[in-house]
């Protein structure tokens, strides 16, 4: 299984993320946070990207402003993200990890639920 370590920045500048494969039958792997998140649509002509090992990924625009909100200033991240650490193109791996997602969650030390931007007439 893959986790991706979001490393530090402030709200304008650059996402830049690593991906690296874990096994986790031997536990060998940091802890990591969980995120669970509203994927949407695109809300730009093109959609965000960000840098996943210096490739630059497009995301959707709600996953962007997830890892805007979630990343810290001065420390490194990991996190679980199904559209970033499942190959999202490989119906095998998608089938496989999909049923390991209850102890993925499990795993997790926090599970985050991210459901976008508050509107005007929203109460949360």
């Amino acid at each position: 299984f893959r986790l991706i370590t979001l490393s530090p920045g402030r709200w304008g500048d650059e996402i830049r993320c690593t991906l690296k494969a874990y096994d986790r039958i031997d536990n060998c792997y940091p802890p990591y946070k969980a995120l669970s998140y509203v994927w949407g649509r695109w809300r730009r002509r093109s959609p965000p990207e960000i840098l996943v090992n210096d490739n630059k990924v497009e995301v959707t625009t709600n996953l962007e402003i997830a890892l805007k909100h979630l990343r810290e200033q001065n420390e490194e991240t990991v996190f679980w993200i199904d559209a970033l650490c499942i190959d999202q193109s490989n119906i095998a791996e998608r089938s496989s990890q999909v049923a390991q997602m209850r102890e993925i969650y499990s795993g997790a030390s926090e599970v985050i639920i991210f459901l976008g931007h508050g509107l005007e007439h929203s109460v949360l």
